[in-house]
């Protein structure tokens, strides 16, 4: 029978099948019924720089910052610094006491700063792991790329000085030189790399000639972008790989494994689908592994990654030429 046991950050985790940041896992009892339908960890809902620098109105609508983030909009305005960083602190220490899977804490942040002692906090009670969400996406267009780059890492490196946990970094893919940051990050002694964050899009009502906010559950056509992505980072970094966005069955879970991922986060699917659905990818995992003959999710991690010479052009644009061979001749 299929072992669906593995690690992710170093900790032992019973699934590959991680519950992702959500609205949903900011609730105690939410994310117990996770753990019971068998999430091999769970992230704690974002905590956002605004609310630790009680500042959400400057930096998040002034500077623009977050305007592609769908979870800040949302859930930054109407709660005061004290309240949030105790409620955060609380959950985590709850969920410590309720459950037997890893606890990963959550900050969303763009700029190296006062919030990241807070980060100490989260190590404090009780977090297995923190996630870093680094939202360095400027509008600024006098900003150079390299700027950019830079406060990427110079906040990688101040938060690994205030904790000992394993971190996972989470970014985008609006990098100039993505292949380039994800080996960076790779060296820059973090546990693990998550791809990618999901972009908050507004949308146009064209009967109020108005912009509207648009959050929209993840498509299970967007897995094949982290796939592609995970499957080039598995040759570039040798920490852990978690794969989101578009994650919606076993089938997309299995595939991001094969790719090279050690984890695959879900979010979306459990708002469409319940909690409960968590068992269902669980089982149809360890029924595809039993159908080829797998013991162990180790047993077929990364066979289907860059790494093998013969898939390296599939990976980045043998499709494309294949597709369009002929076309001139």
């Amino acid at each position: 029978m299929a072992n669906l046991q593995t690690t992710y950050l170093g900790l032992p985790v019973s699934s590959p099948v991680i519950a992702g940041a959500s609205a949903m896992t900011g609730d105690p009892e939410k994310i117990a019924a996770m753990a019971q339908a068998g999430a091999g960890a769970i992230v704690i809902r974002s905590l956002f720089e605004e609310q630790i620098l009680s500042d959400s109105n400057q930096l998040a609508f002034e500077s623009g910052q977050y305007a592609e983030y769908p979870e800040a909009l949302d859930y930054i305005q109407g709660y005061t610094r004290d309240n949030d960083l105790q409620r955060y602190v609380d959950v985590v220490k709850e969920c410590k006491k309720a459950v037997d899977v890893p606890i990963i804490g959550s900050i969303n942040c763009v700029t190296e700063g006062e919030w990241m002692s807070f980060a100490g906090k989260i190590q404090d009670a009780g977090a297995d792991a923190l996630e870093l969400n680094i939202a360095t996406s400027p509008l600024d267009i006098a900003q150079s790329p390299v700027k950019a780059e830079e406060t990427l890492f110079d906040i990688i490196d101040s938060v690994r000085k205030i904790v000992s946990i394993p971190v996972a970094v989470k970014i985008g893919p609006g990098y100039t030189n993505l292949a380039s940051i994800i080996r960076k990050i790779g060296r820059s002694g973090v546990g693990g790399i998550v791809l990618f964050m999901r972009f908050y899009t507004p949308d146009i009502d064209i009967d109020k000639m108005e912009l509207t906010d648009r959050l929209s559950a993840s498509s299970p056509a967007e897995y094949v972008y982290p796939l592609r992505w995970v499957g080039i980072a598995s040759s570039l970094v040798s920490i852990d790989i978690a794969a989101g966005t578009g994650i919606h069955s076993a089938d997309a879970v299995v595939k991001q494994i094969l790719a090279g991922a050690r984890v695959a986060y879900v979010v979306s699917t459990l708002y469409e689908n319940g909690i409960e659905y968590l068992s269902k990818i669980n089982r149809n995992i360890g029924g595809w592994m039993d159908s080829k003959g797998f013991a162990t999710v180790e047993d077929f991690r990364g066979v289907m990654s860059n790494k093998a010479e013969e898939n390296s052009v599939m990976y980045e644009r043998f499709q494309y030429v294949k597709r369009n061979a002929g076309v001139f001749g």
